[in-house]
This record gives C-alpha cells, structure tokens and sequence, in this order.
C-alpha cells in the first residue's frame, strides 16, 4: 500500500497494530478519543511540533 491514497477512507473504531506510517501526512483527519503508542519522532500537530 506503499504510496496508496486513502482519500475519504474510514477507519472508525479500528486498531491498527505494527504499521510504519513514516513520512505519512494526514490531512483534514480527525483524531478524537485517539491514543498513538509507539516510537514516534518529528510529529508536528496543527504546524506544532510535539515534543
């Protein structure tokens, strides 16, 4: 799915285990009640980088 658009895609309620989302740009997403467990390096939230 390297490269794959998910354009409109709707993962509602799912749990998506061992993925490597690098380089990944989510935009228009919407996060509520999301928890992100992992190695996770350069995220920026809103233009906000995370520290």
């Amino acid at each position: 799915m390297t490269g794959s658009p998910w354009d409109g895609a709707d993962l509602s309620g799912q749990v998506i285990r061992e993925v490597d989302l690098s380089g990944a740009d989510l935009r228009g997403a919407m996060l509520a009640n999301t928890t992100i467990d992992g190695y996770i390096v350069g995220l920026r939230v809103n233009g906000v980088e995370v520290v």
